[in-house]
């Protein structure tokens, strides 16, 4: 009798394929924060004398100086308020980087008074009080641009001329204080403001 042959050892289990995790699905992301006002032109402006700096975009309504937003005279002074609201500027530096100083700075003769940092190159707009002598000597070079920035003081307007500076590169920039250099200052000024164009 010829023997069967043995059968084949049964196959072996296998475990099943895994199941793939599922994959995560990202979230939404948050939106990159905006700028602060005036940020994409300018940083960090600062004041050597500890005075207050505010970095603003320039638009009608808002206070000339940082320090100034309400004032009421004592009595026996001028009985007007002021608020050194900006009530006119040319247009074409509407929304631009403004630089907001303090009104209390406006003795400074520091060769060294207020410093930021550009970040590209830029023309910088310095609005002087009208009743200045003639401009710190930090701005030799600078041409007047028939231009003003106009604010309520008291009861009355004031115009504020603008000078401008030559083009200058990304970085570091230092004005000197508002009577920096001057033979006769005349102390009742007020401060200057500082508006930034970057170069197209």
């Amino acid at each position: 009798m010829i023997g069967a042959e043995p059968l084949p050892p049964p196959p072996s289990p296998t475990a099943p394929p895994a199941t793939p995790a599922p994959r995560e699905t990202p979230g939404p992301t948050a939106p990159p924060a905006a700028p602060a006002a005036g940020g994409e032109a300018v940083r960090d402006p600062r004041a050597a004398t500890g005075g207050k700096v505010v970095l603003d975009r320039l638009e009608k309504g808002k206070s000339f100086f940082s320090d100034r937003t309400e004032y009421v005279a004592p009595k026996g002074g001028d009985e007007g308020k002021t608020d050194s609201k900006v009530l006119d500027f040319p247009a074409r530096l509407a929304g631009a980087a403004w630089i907001r100083t303090a009104n209390g700075d406006k003795d400074c003769a520091a060769a060294e008074a207020l410093s930021f940092t550009l970040a590209r190159p830029a023309r910088v707009l310095v609005a002087l009080d009208s009743e200045m002598t003639a401009p710190p000597a930090w701005m030799k070079g600078w041409r007047a641009t028939g231009e003003a920035i106009t604010y309520r003081w008291y009861r009355s307007d004031k115009k504020a001329p603008l000078y401008e500076s030559p083009v200058l590169p990304a970085g570091r920039v230092v004005l000197g204080g508002n009577q920096q250099g001057l033979k006769e200052g005349k102390k009742s000024v007020r401060n200057y403001g500082v508006v930034v164009v970057p170069e197209p």
